[in-house]
């Protein structure tokens, strides 16, 4: 389906990212993508293999087996049964090694994208407040009967959201830039 600087995404990597997708929502693997999500899911692979390719010179920590485990756990807690989480885990064709691994990954590529761009993402007192009484509070009154919450009880998720949409587009000029230095092909579909 496309490949970058000759590392092959195939349409086998798609199925099992998209059942994996599903798995990680606490759904069992089935079905098969359509053309738009085989397309999206795609795209996603060729950016984690051009961030994979920066990780290492990054000098990132390693990901703590704790919060591998972690996530994990809250992985099948989305599950019913352990026999249901089994069950998903073997149709997603994944053993759980595999999924930890998989987990690093995604952990290590978060850790990269927070450490190069979030200095850059500073949100001042006055956009949180300004997110707080033109966003926040009219969702919150839309979706719930009473008062709000006061600004100070919700200002570190607010910075928080504020903080990655500002990352947001850094992040797609890097992956731009990281697509225009490497040798990326498409196959079509």
């Amino acid at each position: 389906m496309a490949s970058v600087d000759y590392q092959a995404i195939t349409e086998r990597d798609v199925e099992i990212e998209f059942r994996f997708e599903q798995f990680l929502n606490g759904k069992p693997p089935e079905g098969s993508p359509d053309a738009q999500t085989r397309k999206d899911i795609r795209n996603r692979l060729i950016e984690q293999v051009l961030l994979d390719q920066e990780a290492p010179s990054s000098a990132l920590p390693a990901v703590p087996e704790e919060t591998l485990a972690s996530d994990l756990a809250d992985i099948q807690k989305k599950f019913d049964s352990p026999q249901a989480y089994r069950a998903a885990l073997q149709a997603v064709g994944l053993n759980t090694g595999q999924v930890l691994d998989r987990l690093r990954g995604r952990k290590t590529i978060l850790e990269l994208i927070d450490k190069r761009l979030r200095p850059q993402a500073w949100v001042d007192r006055s956009e949180i407040e300004e997110y707080y009484r033109q966003t926040f509070v009219p969702a919150f009154q839309q979706h719930n009967p009473g008062q709000p919450p006061d600004l100070a009880d919700v200002e570190s998720k607010i910075r928080e959201i504020l903080t990655q949409q500002k990352i947001n587009k850094p992040l797609d000029q890097w992956i731009s830039d990281l697509k225009s230095n490497h040798r990326v092909e498409l196959r079509s579909f």
